[in-house]
């Protein structure tokens, strides 16, 4: 049965808003060491947001309940820069049910659930909780029928019971029972009820709680239920001393018999497990985490969670035959970053490479064209430039909120910006829109070609280049076109996000010339190699190349299948690089080991050496590149690796191995475009 939820626009016309957002102060309150000190309410289609009142260490929970068409719906909640963790989810019926925790730093915070099908009703309940340490034990249940029930086994004394709901039959008020509280609930006239509620009984470590309701029976739900940890045990319970006995006599008991001690045997010495960490090393998981797409229900772009897949994309490409899927297919091409509007996608089938087309495209807001190959939806370029913040803000929310959820569920969306949120606004003016809108997001400055000319400091070129890095000055030529410039990129948007690293970033590379009336400015094969692996030594998820020239001698709309790229050597280095990123994948997406490996000299904004050490299968691998100028030769450089056993590297794709000791080793880079990795052998 699908239904699609049309009344709201409707009452809407008539000058009804059906978005309710509630705050109240300690409504019922709650029995035992946990407290509820606020709870925050809203309802109504797509995603829902509340402005959260906080004290210091506060524990914040969100329990969400959301309409959905199919089973595998899910949920994101984020907001306030706060380390929001899911702990529950519930979505083997239609529609959803999720809690979600963080912990207050004591500042308003603005709380934002967004599901994955949009467009339907969402009720978004957050709690602030005094007296409780976090999260303890969970569980989720759903069925197709019966009177919903879920039970806990609580992991502490004093603590509180919790629960959300999703209710898709029917619009129907909740019959608890007496020992239970309603925390919120909502129905809407087609037949949804959404609902939060909590057991006034503390919790009893070791004993099971269950969370009901009696009425209604005969509908199908989804729940999730979480118990709230008190910040500290509850008093011990005294036992009066017993009455005082008179002991009986001392007895002294018999010798006991000589017993011979067993041999002495001494234990063999402790070996340190093959593969274990060096002191001093930490793993980072991948932005987002290894399973981001499948983890957040984006169950169309599960091919991006395979290890062996590095997404490396081509903007705005040709789809008009089968040449053009051979000319990707030989370039190791594998997403399609917003295919032209010609969109036969059909030419994708089998051939191992995914699409992003942007909403609207590919069959119109119907996305009739749209199949499997179609891991994602493009929202729109350079809203940030455009429009800039607030009128931006709104531009994309409104073009989220009017995708069919028969086209949005499962695809995730991405969003590209430009000098908007890299240099023009604040942080805070740039925070949202990397956060908010998609979730996925890149942002393209092309340092090797963008020779812009109105410098505040006069009509010197390159000052995106000062911009960015907040310089007093212009910046040279030679220090703009560095590849090392396309990793700061990586880096500036993930400290935008809140919290850092929650979500994938793509990097941009051109490999032509991108802007109109300069035929002087171009990127070279080395130039074009170093961005690409710069970006992923700064921990990109993915690459796309701008495929286009605006001018110098060959303007093209589709470079990569242009004669005159292949004999500049740009379709072959393109060709090249690809490839090794295709080899080495399953390194790139595995966890970064952080504290492994050091430099010198050390990296600054125009000069060092920058390090990537990854682990995969119990092998460090270390990417290098320069932050010197591209045209500076022989450059030295020292490695020191937290690996006493290290015997030597070698170095990849080059045939030759260099010679570790003491956990140091050397190597010279040919030229400041120059890109090495070194396996670490022991």
């Amino acid at each position: 049965m699908t239904r699609h939820k049309r009344w709201l626009l409707l009452l809407a016309s008539f000058g009804i808003i059906l978005v309710f957002i509630v705050a109240a102060h300690n409504p019922v309150g709650a029995s035992g060491l946990v407290q509820i000190d606020h709870t925050y309410t809203a309802f109504g289609p797509s995603s829902e947001k509340v402005s959260v009142a906080t004290t210091p260490g506060e524990l914040v929970v969100a329990y969400v309940s959301a309409d959905g068409n199919s089973p595998g719906l899910a949920v994101t909640v984020k907001g306030g820069h706060l380390p929001w963790t899911m702990v529950a989810r519930s979505n083997a019926q239609l529609g959803d049910a999720e809690i979600w925790s963080a912990v207050a730093t004591g500042t308003a915070v603005a709380v934002k659930a967004t599901p994955t099908q949009r467009g339907l009703d969402t009720e978004l309940t957050v709690v602030t909780y005094t007296g409780a340490a976090g999260v303890g034990a969970t569980a989720t249940t759903s069925a197709p029928t019966g009177a919903p029930s879920i039970t806990l086994a609580p992991l502490s004394s004093g603590g509180l019971a919790t629960m959300v709901g999703f209710d898709w039959t029917a619009s129907v008020d909740r019959t608890l029972p007496s020992d239970q509280v309603l925390l919120n609930q909502d129905t809407d006239p087609l037949g949804d009820t959404y609902w939060a509620q909590y057991d006034s009984s503390p919790t009893t470590s070791g004993t099971n709680l269950t969370l009901d309701d009696l009425a209604p029976t005969s509908d199908q739900w989804d729940l999730a239920a979480a118990e709230i940890l008190p910040a500290s045990p509850p008093a011990p319970t005294v036992t009066p001393a017993p009455p005082v006995v008179t002991p009986p006599p001392v007895v002294t008991p018999p010798p006991p018999p000589v017993v011979t001690p067993p041999p002495v045997i001494t234990p063999p010495p402790v070996v340190t497990p093959p593969g274990s960490l060096p002191a001093g090393v930490v793993l980072q998981p991948i932005d987002g985490g290894a399973d981001f797409y499948t983890d957040h229900g984006y169950t169309k772009a599960a091919p991006l969670d395979n290890p062996d897949f590095f997404p490396i994309g081509i903007w705005y490409p040709a789809l008009n035959d089968s040449g053009d899927i051979a000319t990707y297919e030989d370039l190791g091409i594998n997403m399609m970053d917003r295919p032209d509007g010609n969109c036969h996608l059909s030419l994708l089938a089998g051939t191992g490479i995914y699409a992003i087309p942007q909403v609207g495209e590919c069959g119109g807001a119907g996305g009739s064209g749209i199949g499997a190959e179609s891991v994602g939806l493009f929202t729109d370029d350079q809203a940030d430039m455009n429009y800039g913040p607030g009128a931006g803000y709104t531009y994309l929310q409104n073009i989220i909120d009017n995708e069919p959820p028969s086209v949005s569920a499962g695809r995730f969306f991405w969003t590209n910006y430009a000098k908007g949120v890299m240099i023009w606004e604040t942080a805070a003016q740039a925070a949202p829109f990397i956060n908010d809108f998609s979730e996925t997001t890149s942002a393209d400055l092309y340092w090797m070609t963008d020779e812009a000319v109105n410098s505040p400091w006069g009509a010197a070129p390159w000052n995106q280049c000062a911009q960015f890095y907040a310089l007093n000055r212009d910046c040279t030529t030679d220090e703009a076109k560095r590849g090392s410039n396309y990793g700061s990129t990586i880096d500036y948007l993930r400290s935008l996000e809140s919290p850092n690293g929650w979500e994938p970033i793509w990097g941009w590379v051109e490999n032509g010339y991108p802007f109109t009336g300069d035929d002087t400015q171009f990127i070279t094969p080395a130039e074009m190699n170093w961005a690409v692996w710069s970006q992923i030594i700064h921990g990109a998820r993915g690459i796309i190349y701008f495929n286009h020239s605006f001018s110098g001698p060959e303007q093209d709309d589709n470079n990569f299948e242009n004669p005159y790229y292949t004999t500049t050597g740009i379709y072959g280095q393109a060709k090249a690089t690809d490839a090794l990123i295709k080899s080495l994948a399953p390194v790139i997406n595995d966890d970064t080991a952080q504290g492994y490996v050091t430099a010198s000299p050390a990296p600054t904004t125009f000069s060092g050496i920058e390090t990537m050490a990854k682990y995969h299968d119990g092998v460090f691998t270390v990417f290098a590149d320069t932050r010197d100028s591209g045209a500076a030769t022989n450059i030295p450089a020292t490695f020191h690796v937290a690996d006493a056993g290290a015997t030597s590297v070698t170095v990849v794709n080059e045939n030759r191995t260099i010679p570790v000791v003491d956990g140091t080793f050397s190597d010279t880079f040919a030229t400041g475009a120059t890109v090495h990795i070194y396996r670490v052998d022991g």
